[in-house]
């Protein structure tokens, strides 16, 4: 059964210290089932999940669309060795999206020339010189797509294609991830608390289950290993389950750690204890609370702006028994049913795995909180007057520059109000393009070249500049306080030695209507503020009580208290200073500067209110 209790692998939960035992991951291992498919789906699971998908009037559409994209693929050469800058990871996402939507499409189907076809992109792969292990997550990811192509198609793949492809497998994509092989340590990716640790712990174990009989101690190693390595990035989801590292890698890392906890319970009847870690399971709350009505996410550090469709929240769902969880995920369903895949890329290739997670009907259950709020390493927190479409939505975030992927933006906020977005980030950077042009990207020094990039330093994100200087990289930024109504971020330590205390506080008021409000104190020196906005609003700035923006039919005024003799002023961004950095069409900062004098203490608010009076103010 897909759920077996045994006993013996039950771990405590008292503590972050979850390692398994040797002796409790030989037991596991030894109950291994001999037989094939026996990752995510055994065969005697596959007729009444092929009877649950024929039977629902939601999953069903969601099958054909899953056969019609695999039969898209019979005709594609197969993917080639061609690495981009560093990386071969496109290749191999391509080869993982491929691979798993024909496996997909021959087990709901048991049509052959499904198999016949992800065993024909096997072979290719198998026969790459390496899977470039200069860079794991390619090889993690290709060892993923091999593990569920060789587990689901093992029955029609041949002595001679079974060889092949579990020696790539060893000799590409295990053993390379062994001290052995990297000077006597053990990979980065081990000892790391990001999503490299996540994806690649994961790419090994399926690859070592999948072939398993092939080098059972080597199998053995690989899983005490990631159950070992794992917790390492899980206790970062603590206290409530912000993701450090923004929405879209939660999309990739987390995944990827419920394909490993929904591997394992297929094959042991455990994860060993490792999903109930504090802050995981609740990641699902974050995830549904990072989406503005408009379904666009608050998107911070390296993130893009529009939501697709995470399969995984249904795995979430389903475990916790908490159908809202999938309220925003279930309206982009129509959205994808109505796409043309493209399988040259690698965009949705988690998405056959909704199949196996998802309910035959899930529930329309409107969630009930419009207020969620996560400490720990990047604490957020979210507000919204409802769960329309047309609802206020505003969110504010802290953290740190330090953090992996993240940008120089401690206290920027987000806002929608009447299904526009108002406030928003630019989101990340393209890595190659960068790299290409010589940028050191992943260094987090405060005198890093990361911060020169326009989208990733201070200068382009809704927050505080103090005296034209970056936010500095050895500060974080804590939730002071949070409820019903406002959060309070103290900001203090982002601006060391710029200014003595920094709060930023958000408030929703009511539908319409929000204020963002700065406390400062400053030092023994004078000091000029920058107050920022970026916005794809036209501007108005010529209305006595503060600029005036429209955009999509809708108005919306800026009033500012607390502050005297300021002048709002307009720049357009959508060129960023660099040739090889991403345009930003018709985006525009908004912003004013203040000098404040030495060692004072200034309060003001920037209210936001959604007006149509403001109509005759503004000028086309």
């Amino acid at each position: 059964m897909r759920f077996l209790h045994i006993s013996s692998l039950f771990i405590s939960l008292t503590s972050f210290h979850l390692h398994a035992s040797s002796l409790q991951v030989t037991q596991a291992m030894k109950s291994l089932s001999p037989s094939h498919p026996r990752l995510f789906l055994s065969a005697d699971q596959e007729d009444a999940w092929r009877k649950k998908i024929s039977s629902s009037l939601f999953l069903q559409p969601l099958a054909e669309k899953v056969i019609s994209d695999a039969h898209s693929v019979l005709d594609l050469p197969p993917v080639e060795r061609i690495v981009t800058g560093r990386r071969l990871l496109d290749i191999s996402r391509i080869a993982l999206k491929r691979i798993g939507y024909l496996s997909f499409a021959y087990r709901l189907t048991g049509e052959t020339k499904y198999a016949e076809r992800a065993i024909e992109e096997m072979r290719a792969i198998a026969n790459f010189t390496d899977w470039n292990p200069s860079h794991f997550l390619d090889v993690a990811e290709m060892t993923t797509a091999m593990a569920i192509g060789y587990d689901w198609l093992y029955p029609v793949i041949g002595e001679a294609d079974r060889a092949l492809i579990v020696n790539a497998v060893l000799e590409k994509g295990l053993r390379p991830s062994m001290p052995p092989a990297n000077n006597g340590k053990e990979p980065g990716f081990v000892t790391t608390d990001n999503n490299w640790n996540q994806v690649c712990n994961t790419g090994m174990t399926l690859g070592a289950l999948a072939i398993y009989e092939e080098a059972p101690a080597l199998a053995e190693t690989i899983l005490q290993r990631a159950v070992n390595s794992l917790p390492r990035v899980l206790k970062t989801y603590a206290p409530d389950g912000a993701y450090v590292e923004g929405p879209i890698y939660w999309a990739y890392g987390t995944t990827y750690n419920i394909l490993f906890f929904d591997a394992v319970q297929q094959a042991f009847g455990s994860d060993f204890g490792l999903s109930k870690m504090p802050g995981f399971m609740e990641s699902a709350d974050y995830m549904q609370h990072i989406k503005g009505p408009s379904g666009d996410y608050f998107n911070y550090a390296d993130s893009v702006e529009h939501a697709g469709i995470n399969p995984g929240l249904y795995w979430m769902a389903q475990q916790q028994k908490k159908p809202s969880l999938l309220w925003n995920e279930v309206n982009l369903i129509g959205k994808y049913l109505e796409s043309d895949v493209n399988m040259q890329n690698h965009s949705k290739r988690f998405m056959p795995f909704l199949l196996l997670w998802a309910p035959a009907q899930p529930e329309q259950i409107k969630p009930s909180l419009t207020h969620w709020k996560a400490d720990g390493e990047m604490p957020v927190a979210f507000y919204r007057s409802g769960w329309d479409t047309d609802d206020t939505y505003a969110a504010i975030k802290g953290g740190s520059p330090s953090l992996n992927h993240a940008h120089m933006d401690a206290g920027s906020f987000v806002l929608e109000i009447n299904g526009v977005r108002w406030a928003l980030d630019l989101g990340m950077e393209n890595y190659h393009k960068a790299e290409s042009a010589g940028m050191i990207l992943w260094m987090r020094e405060q005198a890093s070249e990361r911060w020169e990039i326009f989208r990733i330093g201070s200068f382009s994100h809704n927050i505080l500049t103090v005296n034209g200087q970056q936010q500095r990289v050895d500060g974080h930024a804590n939730i002071l306080k949070s409820d019903e109504s406002a959060t309070t971020v103290d900001l203090s330590t982002i601006y060391r030695g710029q200014l003595a205390s920094t709060h930023r506080k958000i408030q929703l008021i009511e539908t319409g209507k929000v204020i963002i409000e700065d406390q400062l104190r400053t030092l023994n020196q004078p000091t000029q503020i920058r107050w920022a906005m970026l916005t794809h609003a036209q501007v108005d700035l010529s209305h006595p009580q503060g600029p005036v923006l429209k955009q999509d039919n809708q108005l919306l005024q800026l009033q500012l208290n607390g502050l005297e003799d300021v002048t709002w002023q307009v720049s357009e961004v959508s060129d960023p200073p660099q040739e090889w950095e991403r345009k930003n069409p018709n985006t525009r900062m908004l912003y004013f500067e203040q000098d404040l004098p030495p060692e004072s203490e200034i309060t003001y608010t920037v209210k936001f209110l959604a007006s149509p009076q403001a109509l005759k103010f503004f000028k086309d």
